[in-house]
Order: structure tokens, then sequence, then C-alpha cells
């Protein structure tokens, strides 16, 4: 591995890190959900179905390989569950989160889109209790380790589009890494890696074949250009 790419790497992989150290548990999109679901499956020991009761929302049809792998996570720092961890804010300011599938039933949506909050920003899904604090324990220590789990894809990620500039551009490894440098430091892509989210999952394997992909197209022109010279 170069050196240039073990920076980007590494760059990256701090940043993700500093967004799941400064996101408060379950307010990156949906994580609330996501966890639930792998702490169904720790808890029951079986893959959830859309009629099960639980806080996994439709995430329950959801591809299951990321739950089974956040589970072992959950088994190990959160074997209790911390479903009774779960205060939903009553005051959330609904406009700023209208676009999760998840809204506390104790904040209904307001038809002018705002909160009962003074100030009436409060972007918080839930509650902040002290049991999140540092040192994490618990159900937060759960959710942080899945965090970087999901960090770890998002570098299988970022090599799967390095693989594939060079597939692409054999001739000129700096056009690589910069394909792998403008995802690396895209905010989101940080960020969505530093949740509790099977998108990361999603994205990996998604990158992982659009390079085999690219390996066969561009490897079959050249066998092809080959034969015929």
């Amino acid at each position: 591995m170069s050196r240039p790419l073990l920076l980007i790497l590494t760059l990256y992989f701090l940043l993700a890190a500093g967004y799941g150290i400064a996101s408060p548990p379950f307010e990156t999109p949906d994580e609330n959900l996501h966890y639930f679901t792998a702490e169904y499956i720790a808890r029951e020991g079986r893959l959830p179905t859309t009629h099960d009761p639980g806080l996994m929302g439709q995430e329950a049809a959801q591809p299951p390989l990321y739950y089974l792998a956040a589970s072992l996570f959950v088994r190990a720092f959160d074997p209790d569950g911390g479903a009774e961890a779960l205060w939903p804010n009553p005051r959330v300011d609904v406009s700023s989160v209208a676009g999760n599938f998840w809204i506390s039933p104790l904040a209904p949506p307001n038809p002018r889109g705002e909160s009962g909050a003074r100030p009436p920003i409060n972007a918080n899904m839930f509650v902040r209790v002290p049991e999140e604090d540092w040192p994490w324990r618990d159900y937060a220590l759960a959710v942080h380790a899945i965090r970087l789990f999901s960090a770890v894809l998002g570098l299988g990620t970022l090599l799967c589009i390095h693989a594939a500039g060079r597939v692409v551009w054999p001739e000129r490894p700096d056009r690589a890494l910069l394909a792998t440098a403008l995802v690396a430091f895209l905010p989101q892509f940080a960020f969505i890696h530093a949740a509790v989210s099977n998108d990361a999952a999603i994205t990996l394997f998604s990158a992982a074949a659009l390079w085999q992909l690219l390996r066969i197209v561009i490897g079959g022109q050249e066998g092809a250009d080959w034969e015929e010279g």
C-alpha cells in the first residue's frame, strides 16, 4: 500500500471516528431502528420479521448481514438491552427531523413545523442521559463499537474505489488516489460511516461489485484487443 493511500485512509478513519464520538447515540438517521434490529437478534437469537414487536421499524425487513455482525457487539457490551434508555424528547423540533422514519409520539407533527422548545431549535430525537458520558458502558458502548465497525466497512469501500481506479487508469495511479480522496473526504460519507447503519455494508458491497464489473469489462476488452493483434 502506497503512503499517499495510507494517509487518505488514516485521515478518513480519524474523521469518521470523530463524527462517531461527537454524535450522541441514536441521533444519526434511523440509528435507533438499526441498533434495535441488531439488539433483537442478540436478544432473541433469530432474525426479526415485520410482525415482531419492538423498536425496529422498517429495518426488520432489511438484508440481515450487517445486523448479524452488529448483534455480536450488542451481545458483548449490552446483553440486557438498551430499550429502557430511550427517552423521546417531547420538545423535538419536528421540522428538523421530518425525514426520519421514527418520530416520538410525544411530539406529534406541528402543522406550522414548530416545536414547544425555547429556543425553537431542538434537533435531538432523544433526551441525553449521564450514562452516555465517557467512559461509555452498556448500550452507549455497544453503539460506539458498532460505529467503529461501520467506519471499518468504509475503509473497505475506499479500497474498492482505489482498486477500481487502478483498473480504469492503470498508467495513472494519481487519478485512482484522487478518486479515493474525493469520496473519503465527503462529509456525508464519513458521517454515515460513523453511525449504526446498514448503509455502510450496502455501500461496500456496491463498490466491490462495481470494481469487479470494471475488471470484467475492461479486462475483456484488453483480451479481445490482444487476440486481434
